[in-house]
């Protein structure tokens, strides 16, 4: 028996995972089926599959709105890990790159992408590996850095980085390896990689010997230490000016593990809205235009501009 067979047993149960939908304001609530009983015959086994699910991201389900914008953009040539990575740009003038999170997408930031374009900038955005159009059905933190690596080397530079949730966390690991941006924006940003696992090990309520074996896991076969890949340990590292804006009533991720390090953080601004949830943040009127006069005016590149128009 290996963890295909066991997956396709669930299916053959017809055992659902947790339903794609376009309103995520709480934690998914499902356990693994039988996992107990799997545990008991194979801890083995049972530690590979955690470690699937754990790495299963569900596909976000577009509304019509979210069609349309990604249909408006020019689709982007990109590859990371040797796969196509699904990405588009709108608008002209300098690039702004916005990072979904877990479970998200590019066109989450339809109404935020608009207004940014209408500032002047144009606006990159990418689905994730294993989300949105990219391909795969798993995925991981050094996927997600690896993407904004390649986005970075190949379509930047960037006049502002945005990123929400998980993608705040992965753009802040590469902020603190080159920089990335003069501009970063962290919306409802995820604290560390050990905040991640205890999530998921209480939202599927697992074993504690599988609790561990995640945490090892993690560490082993990624090289990554949970508890110190964490913003407390990158904030030092990070040079760029920075807004960080939590929802005060964030149920998947709470503000006060945010205003614990943001204010700490000397080139930071900490700033808290009220009722916009983990999701809908990216849509309030008020936080993107928080957002655009944050990333100010574009700035003209005299000498682009003057061969632009001898051109003509």
């Amino acid at each position: 028996m290996n963890v295909k067979f066991y997956l396709q047993k669930l299916k053959e149960l017809k055992v659902k995972s947790p339903a794609k939908t376009t309103s995520r304001e709480n934690h998914p609530s499902f356990k693994i089926p039988c996992l107990n009983s799997l545990n008991t015959l194979s801890p083995a086994l049972a530690s590979k599959l955690t470690l699937t699910v754990f790495s299963m991201p569900r596909r976000y389900r577009k509304r019509d709105e979210e069609h349309a914008f990604l249909e408006q953009g020019t689709p982007l040539s990109i590859h990371a890990d040797n796969r196509e990575i699904a990405a588009w740009r709108w608008g002209s003038g300098p690039s702004v790159l916005l990072v979904h999170g877990w479970s998200g997408c590019a066109a989450q930031f339809h109404r935020m992408a608009a207004q940014i374009v209408s500032a002047g900038f144009s606006v990159v955005a990418f689905d994730q590996p294993g989300h949105g159009a990219s391909p795969g059905t798993t995925s991981n933190l050094l996927k997600f850095n690896r993407a904004l690596e390649a986005m970075d080397r190949f379509h930047g530079p960037f006049h502002a980085v945005i990123g929400h949730s998980l993608g705040g966390l992965s753009l802040a690991m590469v902020a603190a390896e080159n920089g990335l941006s003069d501009r970063l924006v962290l919306i409802n940003p995820i604290p560390s990689v050990a905040y991640a696992i205890e999530s998921f090990s209480q939202i599927v309520n697992l074993p504690q010997n599988l609790s561990d074996s995640l945490w090892s896991t993690v560490r082993k076969r990624f090289g990554i230490i949970p508890d110190e890949t964490s913003f407390a340990n990158l904030v030092d590292d990070i040079a760029s000016d920075t807004l960080v804006i939590h929802e005060k009533h964030d149920r998947q991720i709470p503000w006060k593990l945010t205003e614990e390090w943001a204010s700490t953080w000397d080139s930071a601004t900490f700033e808290t809205t009220e009722g916009l949830g983990h999701q809908r943040i990216l849509s309030d009127e008020k936080t993107i235009e928080r957002i655009v006069d944050y990333i100010g005016k574009p700035r003209v590149d005299i000498r682009a501009q003057v061969l632009s128009e001898y051109a003509l």
